[in-house]
């Protein structure tokens, strides 16, 4: 599966079903943010069966990111790129350009039908990121010093806002992010040949 900017890659859960309340509540809130429409008919009329991709690769600067899903699955060693960089407007009082830094969780293919309720969105694909953002205050790491030292809770956003792979190292009982996207220059992490486990299209994965 592809699209301009982002070209999703197996391991692939075509039959995998959303049941913790929590992330159908932040799927929820994500389509309430672009429709407007009441959260709890929203809730009501979401797909039940949203396929649950493992990898994805960005055209413009190249980067693999897998989510933690492909990650719990490999039989090998590993290098970990689970951690992005993501970027987007904040359209409260004025338009704010927001960079964040996270780790992917899973993503999530949401097929909308045809009920009136998707709105202009009837009958269209969205790919959704299911992040667990790094505590980092908004501070973008390609100009300064940026540490974290917990996660905050989940978010869903377009994976279209995933603007590359980062890396992080521990130092002092917390992680640095390296973010080497200045001027383009995206961080480079290297493919290696994977494995795994023949289970990983199970239903149970969360």
């Amino acid at each position: 599966l592809s699209d301009p900017e982002i070209i999703i890659c197996t391991p692939i859960n075509y039959k995998y079903r959303p049941r913790d309340d929590n992330l159908l509540g932040v799927i929820t809130t994500y389509f309430h943010q672009i429709l407007g429409q009441r959260q709890d008919q929203i809730q009501a009329q979401l797909p039940t069966v949203m396929p649950l991709c493992g990898k994805a690769r960005i055209r413009n600067c190249g980067n693999t990111i897998r989510t933690v899903f492909a990650i719990r699955r490999l039989t090998q060693s590993y290098r970990d790129n689970t951690f992005i960089w993501i970027q987007y407007n904040d359209t409260g009082n004025c338009v704010t350009n927001v960079i964040g830094y996270g780790r992917l969780e899973k993503i999530i293919l949401c097929h909308l039908d045809s009920k009136a309720i998707w709105g202009i969105h009837q009958n269209s694909l969205h790919i959704l990121a299911v992040i667990a953002p790094c505590d980092t205050h908004g501070h973008d790491a390609s100009q300064i010093l940026v540490e974290y030292k917990k996660f905050l809770p989940i978010i869903v956003s377009n994976v279209h806002n995933i603007k590359a792979a980062v890396g992080r190292v521990n130092t002092r009982r917390r992680w640095g992010i390296i973010d080497r996207t200045i001027n383009a220059a995206c961080a480079s992490f290297a493919d290696v040949d994977e494995e795994y486990n023949e289970d990983y299209i199970s239903d149970e994965e969360t």
